[in-house]
């Protein structure tokens, strides 16, 4: 089959940090300003400094020092000029002032740091060697206080300044040299190494914690931090999803493709952690609770920057967690995600156009026999969102195609002038002749009427019998996105593409039947 290229669309605009930010009519958020040293040349120069101060160490212990710092100086500035981490923008901005209320009292400290926003959905936040703080869009979108982002922060500079990092690697550098790995099995240097890791991280804890109950913060919001870390595996909120969100007047998705009950959500606080990096959360509470037990601040302050600029990078962080989705081809992520966010901001032309993007790319996706890189397993995923990645590995490619080509093009009578619509449609559509999907069926489609056999499907209760059932009728109105897209198919432009798509597919199968003399000649004639 032909190959197709895939529609990235981003949308640009420079933000500024004192605007009301209009989410209806979202943009997502680009740097700004003067590029800082980190992202240029004088970045690796600091290595090379980093490197000259150390010649004076143990051989083996510089040597790994140096080649540590080379090697984290090199990733960390592909990972800059790669365009994920931002500066300038107003979510960079303010996590600059929070670093600066944090650090009132060092003002050396503060100047050694840099902090960033980044693209990325993920639930995560760290520092480097170098003293750049990353943020992820992803934990922005769901702290739900200043008081928690300060905390995460305060961790992450305690890995700084206690120079956790590189330690890591000198203290497994002396142990080598000493021979204390030389009888000891893999798995014990394994564990030790963890365990080295896990100590690492409740001390980085306790100074968070201290932190927190000495400053004006409330220390009270330490358990909400922990119970993010518990939900790293799920979207920024938890919003009842159905499948009928694709439904309308003709387009309507039969409710046997929707998954009755969902996989119960695992808050696991005591999970297994001999093999992680990170203790498990009811280690880590306790902990912290033994630190601040009977010298409680008593305070209940939460914001101390801003709390109405707090809850605006809030929102924004949620908008940039589905731009973040949509980059990395997370389709299904990104459908859930807008479709929850839709209930507050309904006209949020951001949030329909994601929709519209996922659809395409899971389409394509589909059509190539590659579903299962853009679509996740069920089984991986728990909550609301389930029923998402639950439909689409039930449609088939059509209907998942038809799907797409339904939405986008109502999306596309609302904005005539929106071109990248236009042009999604008319590349979906070259694929029908591919899936199978004539106009001819469609003209001479009818409503299917299946009232009848969804209400027997509903009585039964028995799971093996109910999952045949659910099979046996998938199959009977396998044809349903037919009807669906009769209406779609009135329209001049989508029966022109169409024809255009014939026209390309029977070219195609012309050239794929010719030798190799043959096709050289028609092409030689053609052009």
């Amino acid at each position: 089959m032909r190959s197709i290229a895939f529609i990235i669309v981003f949308c640009t605009v420079i933000s500024n940090i004192t605007s009301q930010v209009n989410f209806d009519n979202y943009e997502p958020i680009q740097c700004e300003g003067v590029i800082p040293d980190d992202f240029l040349e004088s970045f690796k120069l600091d290595a090379l400094e980093n490197i000259t101060r150390l010649e004076n160490e143990n051989k083996a212990v510089f040597k790994a020092r140096r080649k540590f710092i080379l090697s984290n100086y090199d990733i960390m500035g592909e990972t800059l000029k790669g365009g994920a981490i931002l500066f300038g923008d107003p979510v960079s901005e303010y996590l600059s002032r929070l670093l600066d209320k944090i650090l009132i009292d060092k003002p050396d400290l503060r100047k050694k740091l840099r902090i960033y926003a980044i693209r990325s959905g993920y639930t995560n936040a760290y520092c480097t060697q170098q003293g750049i703080i990353l943020v992820t869009m992803g934990i922005l979108s769901k702290v739900k206080s200043e008081a928690e982002l300060a905390f995460i922060l305060m961790h992450e500079i305690s890995h700084f300044t206690e120079n956790h990092l590189i330690e890591r690697v000198v203290e497994t550098v002396k142990t080598r040299k000493t021979g204390g790995y030389k009888f000891a099995y893999y798995s014990d240097i394994i564990e030790e190494l963890l365990q080295r890791s896990q100590d690492n991280e409740l001390e980085c804890d306790s100074i968070a914690a201290e932190y927190l109950n000495r400053s004006e913060y409330s220390d009270q919001v330490v358990d909400n931090v922990m119970d993010i870390l518990l939900r790293t595996h799920l979207p920024f909120e938890e919003s009842r999803i159905d499948i009928s969100m694709f439904n309308d007047n003709t387009f309507k998705i039969p409710s046997f493709f929707e998954k009755k009950s969902l996989d119960e959500i695992n808050l696991n606080e005591k999970k297994f952690d001999v093999y992680s990096t990170h203790p498990n959360v009811r280690t880590r509470k306790k902990a912290i609770k033994r630190i601040i037990a009977g010298k409680e601040n008593n305070n209940s302050k939460k914001f101390l920057v801003s709390q109405s600029k707090f809850n605006e990078i809030h929102e924004i962080a949620k908008f940039e967690t589905i731009n973040a989705h949509l980059y990395h081809k997370e389709y299904g992520e990104a459908i859930y995600c807008a479709s929850a966010l839709q209930k507050k901001y309904p006209q949020s032309e951001f949030l329909k156009n994601a929709i519209a993007f996922s659809l395409y790319g899971l389409s394509k996706y589909a059509t190539q026999n590659d579903l299962h890189k853009a679509a996740k397993s069920v089984r991986t995923v728990q909550g609301e969102s389930q029923q998402v990645h639950h439909l689409f590995r039930q449609l088939s490619k059509a209907q998942i195609n038809a799907l797409a080509i339904h939405y986008i093009n109502a999306l596309r009578k609302t904005d005539a002038t929106n071109k990248v619509l236009t042009e999604m449609v008319k590349n979906l559509i070259l694929d029908m002749p591919y899936l199978g999907t004539t106009i001819e069926d469609i003209t001479n489609s009818s409503e299917i009427v299946q009232e009848k056999d969804i209400e027997e499907f509903n009585l039964i209760s028995d799971k093996r019998e109910r999952i045949k059932a659910k099979r046996a009728l998938q199959k009977k109105y396998k044809l349903f996105y037919l009807y669906g897209l009769k209406n779609d198919f009135k329209n001049a432009d989508l029966i022109e593409f169409y024809n255009e798509a014939i026209d390309e597919y029977n070219y195609a199968q012309k050239v794929d039947n010719m030798s190799g003399i043959e096709r050289y000649r028609f092409e030689k004639k053609k052009y």
